[in-house]
């Protein structure tokens, strides 16, 4: 069977990688925010259970699992180190005014 999906030990390490602050301003002018001041949210989901390195449901020791579950954003009124300013980032296209002949 053929799938199209790169094979886990072939795909290159870092192809992409971004900063806090770059992923903001990718999600401002994604967003098409031109003004306000805006910080990256993360939001993480936590479980926890019982976990193995094996079947054998003795070696099973209390452990807990870490996720990301969304990314986007907050505006925020106190800037700190990797607050964005969507005015300086991305800003508000200019209008001309339409000439009537």
């Amino acid at each position: 069977m053929s799938t199209n999906l790169p094979d886990a030990n072939s795909a290159k390490p870092n192809v992409a990688s971004f900063t806090l602050r770059e992923l903001t301003e990718m999600l401002v002018r994604h967003k098409g925010l031109n003004e306000g001041s805006y910080d990256l949210s993360i939001e993480f989901m936590i479980g926890t259970g019982q976990f193995s390195p094996t079947p054998d449901k003795m070696q099973a020791l209390p452990g807990v699992a870490v996720s990301i579950s969304k990314i986007g954003l907050v505006e925020t009124k106190n800037p700190g180190s990797y607050t964005v300013d969507a005015a300086a980032c991305n800003p508000a296209k200019k209008r001309t005014p339409k000439n009537k002949s």
